[in-house]
């Protein structure tokens, strides 16, 4: 039976696939070509949900790291997502790599086979308890299965306060009035957080870039200016929030690499 698939990814974020959308013959296949642009030097990690008529929804990691000649971040891998869901279900991902680099020191924490971190008799977790998932009010029961099964750790390390933004109608190259979305970290460590907007965008984030100390919330204003009359515009603006160490390999050991988080507001 032929099924129609559609990605849930965006035509322009960091990464972006050749085709959103399609039909699927019966017993057919189709190779779609995922494209790979960082603007900002630091690491990136995106959970795709590829949608099928009549199916379950198929997901899919995306694993990228971008860098200069000066700012070398650290290297994300394949192997970094399998850990990072192991670590979580310890209850060990809340922690900064440089806690937990501590912890590993103080020879409280250890390693099992894969090179996860487990943790010792004794050791006193900070974040024993999961850190319960919420979505914004108004959110579909479709939504939030998505969001259970974008981040398999089961955790809920930031989070925003919408998912939706609407503009309604503006005039072409005016700017409209800002709307205010709120990042909150309930990690223990600094995040940075980044949100991908290129300049010529319709919709712009202000700031686009900032550290959320731990526990607390940080606002940031989406505007929007169209380009032209009588058109649509539709973006997945893209928030990456990584721990700040993650900023430079020297930091950070391997096995306690936490990837960034990707939380698309529309």
């Amino acid at each position: 039976v032929p099924s129609v698939f559609q990605l849930q990814i965006d035509l322009h974020g960091v990464f972006r696939a050749e085709v959103l959308c399609g039909l699927l013959g019966a017993r057919a296949s189709q190779t779609v070509i995922i494209y790979f642009s960082p603007t900002k030097p630091m690491p990136y990690y995106r959970r795709v949900a590829c949608l099928v008529h009549h199916q379950e929804p198929q997901f899919f990691n995306l694993v990228g790291t971008g860098f200069t000649e000066t700012v070398r971040p650290v290297s994300l891998q394949p192997s970094c997502i399998a850990r990072y869901i192991a670590n979580a279900h310890r209850g060990l991902t809340c922690l900064p790599p440089e806690q937990l680099k501590e912890c590993l020191t103080k020879d409280v924490l250890s390693s099992d086979s894969d090179g996860s971190i487990l943790p010792k008799p004794g050791f006193r977790n900070p974040c024993p308890q999961p850190l319960s998932r919420s979505l914004p009010d108004g959110s579909s029961d479709y939504a939030t299965y998505l969001s259970s099964e974008m981040d398999p750790s089961g955790f809920c390390h930031i989070s925003v306060d919408t998912e939706v933004l609407k503009f309604g109608y503006s005039t072409p190259n005016h700017v409209s009035e800002g709307k205010v979305v709120n990042v909150t970290n309930h990690t223990n460590g600094i995040v940075t957080c980044v949100w991908i907007a290129g300049p010529l965008e319709p919709f712009r984030v202000v700031p686009e870039e900032r550290d959320i100390l731990a526990g607390t919330t940080a606002s940031f204003t989406v505007t929007f200016r169209p380009h032209t009359p009588s058109q649509l515009y539709v973006r997945w603006l893209e928030c990456y929030t990584f721990y700040k160490a993650l900023r430079d390999y020297r930091l950070v050991e391997t096995m306690t690499i936490t990837p960034p988080w990707c939380l698309p507001v529309r």
